[in-house]
């Protein structure tokens, strides 16, 4: 019989071998494309330096895209993809002799032979990754890549009917590894990233002395403009761009215009692109034919923030309940199955909102249940195969009985078994599955909304797929990630270089799904506040119309006034995190005893227990200006925690039309008295966006007070 599987790929975390927990997550408008990991940070601070020593970000505040690429993981995390009920696994192919369109795509034989070569136990080496190794030791390494990637990756057949040259690259690396001498550990990490770089796969991680993915997601990028359709023609109704006034007519393409949410009878669009690199401009014609440019951004849904710092919670928004689920990880089960039951009490609901922003997934059986309680039904059309070798085989093998559930150890336990049966008779083999389409839909008659960014990855995205037998279903927001083609992930090391892979061993294809792009939304979302759209929308269908989310200007914040818990004039979001909900969250607090002046001040605090931080920010309005800002400070005892990404920050953070980000700020460190610090940036034609931020993520205590900010034109430059 065939395996049926519930889940796929897992949440967006890497290097479960290394011990450091800490993890940067979620932007104040800093929203680097996944890909290729920066190896250096302006100011040429190195991301993970040589030996996995401490390393401090220069800002505090990233996007959950570095979360995936820094994050390193707890023995906790690396089950996050499995489900609770597993079969044992059957290493005889019962598969059809015959594979069918498209996964003929994939693979082209259903069973191989296949060496046997012991795997290096994960977590049992050293964290310091040595800057060199003797080129004997670099052969044994390149032999055991090779042997990983031949055997161990799903997409390895795929990506070389695409052209990926993997002979080529293991013949490059056995050459810069010939004779006697020592090979640079970094040869691996120039090599391996640009030999593979055409690859597209969410899954696949190298880690070395950085961090390496091959994935690169198309953003939305849209400009501050409203537009109705009446008849054939589209007026603006809502413009934040200087030159072109409500009223006035557009002729645009219809790639260019994204449904967003509209009054009843009536067809708004947002304007702009999907593009897979940083788009700053789109070019429309006016009714006279002329041309005009629209500065863009990248989709504001990213900025949003919450203060539920839990893995799942049910609330209601003016009676529309809010299902909120952070993760699917398998860490947080009891949680989880609280999240499964909560749909019993919600099927004679009008309307639901299922919030998945940021969930990169996990195991995917929490949301079919959820759903299956729900609806009575949930849907599926995906296409599927599992890669069983000896290395997969092994890596689960090598687990640590004592760290995990009883339900995976029976899984390892059997792995183990047949472990013993592979070294004997090695191969391997492909099992498959084709779930027959339907158009069946459930029992919800309710509207089921499923509020989704592009940080929904792998089984947040199965579930998103699943959705689609609600017979009311809109999926609102941004575009998901598009990660979960290759899927459930195991983990390597080669054995004296260090370097520690991440490789997919499934396949799972769903229509419409495209790696990169995700599932489209049917209404798209440039807001930082999506659940007020939602709500105002729902109560006032007639009369609703979209509210452009554009920056404001500020001049002061004095931190007299404050409201839910946050100084009036700054955004309140998780800026670093252990991805551990319900851990210990650092404070911000309205301090009346000790101030620059006024009657209060802002005062940030941790200690080593905190897991959360809070990150506090304002994003400006991009124009040809210099900003500055000038701030009081103290501090007290700001101490290193024992883990990466220690961070005590204030000021500005810029990005330019290129993509990248560039920091302008001041750290602290220790104890001192009230100072005033001044920070300034210029923001020339080539910046895109800025936002001003600060947040402690150390130990101790930071005080601010008085924040001023001015503006002026630039000063001329004889290099300008």
């Amino acid at each position: 019989m065939l395996e049926v599987v519930l889940y796929y790929g897992m949440e967006f975390t890497f290097e479960r071998m290394r011990k450091n927990n800490m993890s940067t997550r979620k932007s104040f408008g800093v929203f680097l494309l996944l890909g290729l990991i920066f190896s250096l940070l302006p100011g040429g601070t190195s991301l993970l330096a040589s030996g996995r020593k401490k390393t401090s970000l220069p800002f505090s505040k990233w996007s959950r895209e570095n979360a995936f690429q820094f994050l390193h993981k707890s023995k906790g995390e690396m089950r996050e993809f499995e489900f609770r009920d597993s079969k044992k696994a059957d290493l005889a192919d019962s598969a059809p002799k015959a594979i069918k369109p498209p996964l003929d795509e994939y693979i082209s034989t259903l069973q191989a032979s296949a060496p046997y070569i012991p795997l290096v136990k994960c977590g049992t080496q050293p964290e310091i990754i040595p800057v060199t190794i003797t080129n004997e030791q670099a052969r044994a390494d390149i032999d055991m890549l090779e042997y990983l990637f031949d055997h161990a990756y799903s997409g390895k057949e795929y990506w070389s009917g695409k052209g990926v040259d993997f002979p080529g690259m293991i013949a490059e690396l056995r050459n810069h590894a010939a004779g006697s001498g020592t090979f640079p550990v970094a040869t691996f990490e120039e090599v391996i990233p640009r030999r593979l770089a055409q690859i597209q796969d969410g899954h696949l991680g190298l880690g070395g002395l950085k961090y390496h993915r091959f994935f690169r997601h198309t953003d939305a990028f849209f400009a501050d403009l409203l537009v109705e359709k009446q008849n054939d023609s589209f007026i603006v109704i809502d413009s934040q761009i200087a030159g072109l006034a409500a009223g006035e007519a557009i002729r645009i393409g219809k790639e260019n215009l994204f449904p967003t949410l509209s009054p009843r009878g009536k067809e708004h669009f947002l304007v702009g692109l999907l593009s897979a690199s940083s788009s700053a401009f789109l070019q429309i014609q006016g009714t006279n034919g002329s041309p005009f440019q629209l500065p863009l951004h990248r989709c504001r849904l990213s900025n949003y923030a919450d203060d539920d710092t839990s893995v799942f919670s049910s609330t209601s928004l003016e009676g529309v309940p809010h299902i909120r689920v952070q993760s699917f990880s398998g860490d947080y089960n009891k949680q989880l199955e609280e999240f499964e039951k909560s749909a019993l009490s919600l099927t004679e609901k009008p309307a639901i909102i299922l919030n998945l922003l940021g969930n990169g997934g996990g195991s995917e059986i929490y949301g079919t249940n959820w759903l299956t309680n729900l609806n009575g039904k949930v849907a599926s059309s995906r296409i599927g195969a599992e890669l069983k070798s000896p290395p997969i085989v092994e890596s689960w093998a090598n687990e640590n009985l004592d760290e995990l559930p009883p339900f995976l150890q029976e899984w390892v336990k059997d792995a183990r078994i047949q472990l013993e049966i592979l070294k004997k008779n090695p191969q391997k083999n492909w099992s498959v599955w084709y779930s027959p389409a339907s158009s069946e839909v459930g029992t919800y008659s309710g509207k089921l909304i499923v509020l989704m960014d592009r940080w929904v990855a792998s089984s947040g995205e199965g579930t998103v797929g699943h959705s689609k037998a609600v017979k009311d279903l809109l999926l609102i927001g941004e575009n998901s990630a598009g990660i979960g083609t290759f899927g459930e992930i195991r983990y390597y090391l080669l054995p004296n270089s260090q370097i520690s892979l991440s490789l997919p061993s499934k396949i799972f294809l769903e229509p419409g799904v495209l790696e990169g792009k995700g599932f489209l939304p049917d209404l798209w979302l440039d807001t930082s506040d999506p659940l007020a759209e939602l709500v105002r929308w729902l109560h006032d269908p007639e009369g609703y119309r979209f509210h452009l989310d554009v920056p404001s200007e500020i001049t002061s914040i004095d931190f007299e006034q404050w409201l839910n818990g946050k100084p009036s004039g700054l955004k309140k979001s998780i800026g670093v995190s252990a991805r551990q909900f319900g851990a210990p969250t650092s404070r911000i607090i309205r301090d009346e005893t000790t101030f620059f002046e006024g009657k209060a001040s802002c005062l940030l605090t941790g200690d080593p227990q905190t897991k959360n931080w809070w990150y506090l920010g304002h994003a400006f309005p991009v124009s040809k200006k210099r900003l500055s800002v000038t701030f009081a400070v103290k501090g007290d005892g700001i101490t290193p925690l024992p883990y990466d990404y220690n961070n005590c920050h204030i000021g500005f953070i810029v990005q330019y039309q290129n993509g990248k980000y560039k920091f302008f700020t001041r750290e602290f460190e220790g104890s001192f008295d009230w100072k005033t610090e001044t920070v300034s940036v210029d923001l020339g034609d080539d910046v895109v966006t800025c936002e001003f931020g600060m947040m402690l993520s150390m130990g101790g205590k930071l005080w601010v007070d008085d924040i001023r900010f001015e503006s002026s034109e630039i000063p001329p430059s004889p290099n300008r």
